[in-house]
């Protein structure tokens, strides 16, 4: 008896187990899983996976089942999953939906996986998402996507009936790149339609859409360099270029990702080397990629006794080319890890920078630009701005800022 109340007991917690997260439809072909959802009046979400896909895999691990993906999911869709590759052990229902994946390929352009494809209740496809999605990410997929303003093939329908709206172009271009879709030549067009980087809107699309040497705007950063910069301010175009060829040539050259954070491969790279191997792609602006790289790792690898000299180097050389968030960060890792700098060294800093900082609502920022005041000799401006900052400060940083803010008020040495 006491076995069977066990189980009893056990059976319910076993149900709802398996009910965490996405409830994909099964056994259902695609005539089916329309008429359902045209039934519960939902929209169909369709998880396009393949057996090699690596990220495919981490979804369907981590993202899926959670429960807030699971109760936005459940609450507005019907789910399926849709292998696109050959499975031997497929039923009859599973491989009438591989040969209906080769028209969806076909139809809807699917450039990688995983891919969500996304339709109304009527069957009628509305958006697609390529790439692999984060919790926080896909979430905010699920909240807007049955929405129209964020539906990528009712918006390019629309716009086909108006190629002239570039109102309509530019609702495009922020969806399209989500579905994969911006390099069918939409930025192209807008920036012809609407005099290139006219506007500060404009200059920061390119910024927007530029993560990659491979995006069609990459070449924006230096053709367009100094309109760029017009609009969004000092540097602007220069980071996201040094940025980009940082991440792309020498990150993982560099170092590696791990569970517990990035880590160096090497204290002393091969420099000659690494240009060697960049001069053939850029040969044009090598010596500043290599003068950012060397500044990056420097950070990276925490050799401040390197990252002093090389950042007054980098000031002096790269003057009017730094945006005023990398002037934060380069002052925040010295007042963070460098300490015993000296006033001859941080004076210069201090100009070079301030501008930066008061225009920064970072309580973080903020807490560095005050250390940079008192070793400055500013103590008074010190105190107020730590005071007025000390409580907004990240929890992590609660232990470290108090401390300074004593030793500051009674005038000592940090």
């Amino acid at each position: 008896m006491r076995k069977l109340i066990f189980i009893l007991l056990w059976i319910p917690s076993l149900i709802f187990a398996q009910e965490k997260g996405i409830r994909f439809v099964e056994g259902l072909n695609w005539e089916q899983v329309k008429e359902k959802a045209k039934e519960e009046n939902k929209f169909i979400l369709i998880d396009c996976y393949t057996s090699w896909c690596g990220p495919c895999k981490v979804m369907e691990a981590k993202v899926f089942p959670n429960d807030t993906i699971g109760h936005l999911a459940n609450e507005k869709f019907i789910s399926v999953q849709v292998q696109f590759d050959e499975d031997k052990n497929a039923d009859q229902v599973k491989k009438d939906w591989l040969t209906l994946s080769k028209k969806f390929n076909k139809d809807y352009n699917i450039t990688g996986f995983p891919c969500i494809l996304f339709f109304n209740p009527k069957g009628e496809i509305v958006h697609k998402v390529i790439g692999y999605k984060n919790v926080s990410a896909f979430k905010k997929i699920l909240e807007n996507v049955t929405d129209p303003k964020y539906q990528y093939y009712p918006i390019f329908a629309a716009y086909q009936k108006d190629t002239n709206n570039t109102e309509a172009l530019y609702q495009l271009i922020q969806i399209a790149r989500e579905a994969d879709e911006v390099k069918k030549g939409y930025i192209r067009d807008y920036l012809k339609k609407t005099n290139g980087i006219s506007s500060e809107r404009n200059a920061k699309l390119i910024l927007n859409m530029t993560n990659s040497s491979r995006d069609r705007t990459f070449p924006l950063l230096t053709t367009e360099q100094q309109k760029i910069n017009q609009f969004l301010g000092e540097g602007k175009a220069e980071e996201q270029y040094r940025g980009i060829i940082y991440f792309e040539e020498l990150q993982n050259t560099l170092g590696r990702k791990s569970p517990s954070g990035y880590y160096i491969l090497s204290t002393d790279p091969d420099w000659k080397s690494i240009k060697d191997s960049l001069i053939k792609k850029y040969p044009d602006r090598i010596e500043e990629i290599m003068d950012f790289s060397k500044l990056r790792f420097f950070s990276d690898a925490f050799q401040w006794d390197k990252f002093i000299p090389a950042l007054e180097a980098y000031r002096s050389k790269y003057a009017h080319s730094i945006s005023d968030r990398m002037k934060i960060k380069y002052v925040n890792d010295v007042m963070a890890y460098s300490k015993n700098v000296g006033k001859p060294y941080l004076e210069p800093l201090l100009t070079w920078s301030e501008t930066a900082f008061k225009n920064s609502q970072n309580p973080t920022d903020q807490m560095n630009y005050a250390l940079l005041l008192y070793q400055t000799g500013k103590n008074k401006d010190a105190v107020a701005i730590m005071e007025e900052y000390i409580e907004k400060v990240p929890n992590y940083s609660q232990t470290i800022y108090p401390e300074y803010l004593k030793k500051m008020q009674m005038g000592e040495t940090l």
